[in-house]
């Protein structure tokens, strides 16, 4: 959105709706700044009562009230009192509403249009404001894709039988960061693909009986909302936590920090192969294996061979070809990935998903001095394991769309 737009429609939306600067710029940034749609929301969203304040404040205010009303005014007729005989004595008189001047009113109308389920309310279904619904239901619509369907306690099974990281996220509806996570950050292609990719995703509401759980296991302030944790599937521990919105590229900076510096093992398989080596070495110590001194030499042999390829790789790394142009980000066959340096720096490019392997190491040795003299190696960020860039194979054939890489030097 322009600065020219932003700056007509701020004013322009309070003119209309006589509200004050911070509720006009929420109602706008959750319209993206579209005027008619966000005065639609604002109407929608109970505005006669903060007009009606409004209305009444600028009474009392006004130069013609008080001491300043014409003598010639009549006199109030007098007060009458009167009693309705035969109606039901039981209901409820209207109690007035106050208004509280600090709500998040653009977070209560995202709540309003979309229930916990991510749903249209049902109070928002008139024919003025159904498609205004629907597109709100559409813009902070939750990951359904991306979470795990269960409760906490199954995810975390799920998580330690996967041998991932647990990822839990725990909403307030009337937070409006809550709702900028599922617009934003977890809608994002990178987010997405790493945390499928390393972690069981759990998420859940603040007013639902497993947030309050939740929050209630591990000391969760409801004014900390929205929670984002990394949490030990075997241990329960909180490993990593961040409060309040966190955008797109911090958190794949952080998580890819994360998986870098701490290594999940499968302990299932971990303890198959302990107990596949013990009985080796017992069958080992009983039989004195023939074959052993072979399979010595073999070792011995593959690492010679590794290293001779670290030195082919060296005499290719002399040669640097050039790298293409980079590609429009409007195609539906260019990808994103993100490439994390040695020192800590971070350079990303758009890559046709057809582009051979090999093209990651020619940009990495492109951006990087030290890598066109030092033999490196491309790591994911999860799971850690190297990546063979010298094939011709596609990056989508190795499923390195929208992928987190790192550099290591060897």
């Amino acid at each position: 959105m322009s600065q020219q737009l932003s700056a007509d429609a701020l004013p322009s939306f309070m003119n209309i709706t006589g509200t004050d600067t911070a509720t006009a710029t929420q109602y706008l940034e959750l319209t993206n700044w579209n005027l008619e749609e966000s005065v639609n929301l604002y109407m929608e969203s109970g505005a006669e009562d903060g007009h009606a304040t409004t209305m009444q404040q600028d009474t009392a205010n006004s130069p013609h009230s008080g001491s300043n009303i014409n003598d010639d005014v009549r006199a109030p007729d007098p007060s009458k009192r009167q009693r309705l005989v035969g109606a039901d004595l039981n209901f409820e008189a209207p109690q007035r509403r106050s208004q509280n001047r600090f709500r998040d009113f653009a977070a209560e109308s995202v709540a309003a249009a979309i229930s916990s389920d991510g749903m249209i309310s049902s109070a928002f279904q008139g024919e003025a404001s159904s498609q205004s619904s629907q597109n709100l239901n559409a813009l902070f619509k939750p990951p359904s894709e991306l979470t795990f369907d269960g409760s906490y306690a199954e995810a975390r099974q799920a998580a330690k039988s996967a041998a991932k990281w647990l990822l839990v996220n725990i909403q307030d509806e009337i937070v409006f960061a809550s709702h900028m996570l599922n617009r934003d950050t977890w809608s994002d292609d990178v987010v997405q693909n790493l945390v499928a990719s390393g972690f069981i995703f759990w998420q859940s509401f603040w007013a639902s009986e497993s947030g309050k759980k939740v929050c209630a296991l591990y000391q969760i302030d409801r004014d900390c909302l929205p929670f984002i944790g990394i949490i030990h599937p075997r241990t329960g521990e909180i490993l990593a936590q961040w409060n309040g919105f966190v955008e797109p590229t911090i958190l794949v900076e952080k998580i890819s920090d994360f998986c870098c510096q701490n290594i999940l093992e499968n302990t299932v398989e971990k303890e198959t192969i302990n107990l596949v080596e013990e009985e080796s070495r017992e069958s080992l110590d009983e039989n004195e294996d023939p074959n052993l001194a072979a399979a010595i030499a073999a070792s011995l042999e593959e690492k010679s061979k590794s290293m001779h390829d670290v030195d082919e790789e060296m005499k290719d790394d002399q040669s640097i070809d050039m790298l293409p142009t980079e590609p429009s980000a409007t195609d539906p066959n260019v990808t994103r990935i993100q490439i994390r340096c040695p020192d800590g720096t971070r350079m990303i490019r758009r890559f046709y998903k057809s582009d051979p392997i090999s093209i990651l190491r020619t940009f990495v040795k492109e951006n990087v001095q030290e890598a066109r003299a030092r033999p490196f190696a491309l790591r994911r960020a999860y799971p850690p394991a190297a990546i063979d860039c010298n094939g011709s194979e596609a990056l989508s054939d190795r499923n390195l769309e929208n992928a987190v890489l790192h550099v290591d030097w060897i």
